[in-house]
């Protein structure tokens, strides 16, 4: 009598414990899909780059100005991994203008004026590990290409 007793506590125990295992891993995933859009919304807002460079090919400087779009597309999926249990993608737009090009750095840097302009697509894959968004992918695609270029990141 008392085995029988012990199992059904046993398994009420263990009812007990998956109910409330199920809640947490149910908020658990609402806090990772806020923190992975929030950390998409910083991602966007702060994207921009400025770089200024000598181009071999062409022999002179010229300033690039990469500015994402407003526009982006996420994507979250659980994994079976204990260390990135999470995997967010995002995918966005960037405005890519390069000025003319300068004998001198200092003069690229000073031009604000756009010679051309380009849509790239980008695509980032990063893996929640330990308590952060770590990037694993960075991929793009160029108006001339016709498949995703770049890769994974190490």
């Amino acid at each position: 009598m008392l085995q029988a007793s012990q199992r059904i506590t046993g398994l009420l125990l263990l009812a007990i414990l998956c109910t409330n295992g199920t809640f947490a891993q149910e908020h658990g995933r609402a806090g990772i899909a806020e923190s992975f859009k929030s950390f998409a919304r910083h991602f966007i807002a702060t994207k921009t780059v400025n770089v200024t460079y000598d181009d071999g090919e062409y022999g002179g400087w010229h300033k690039l100005t990469v500015v994402p779009k407003a526009d982006y597309k996420l994507d979250l999926r659980s994994t079976d991994s204990l260390l990135s249990p999470y995997i967010g993608t995002i995918e966005y737009k960037t405005a890519r203008c390069v000025t003319a090009y300068w004998k001198t750095k200092a003069e690229a840097q000073k031009d604000t004026a756009c010679a051309g302009q380009e849509i790239w697509q980008g695509r980032d894959t990063y893996a929640f590990q330990d308590g952060k968004w770590i990037l694993k992918s960075h991929k793009f695609l160029t108006p001339a290409s016709e498949e995703w270029l770049g890769g994974d990141v190490e």
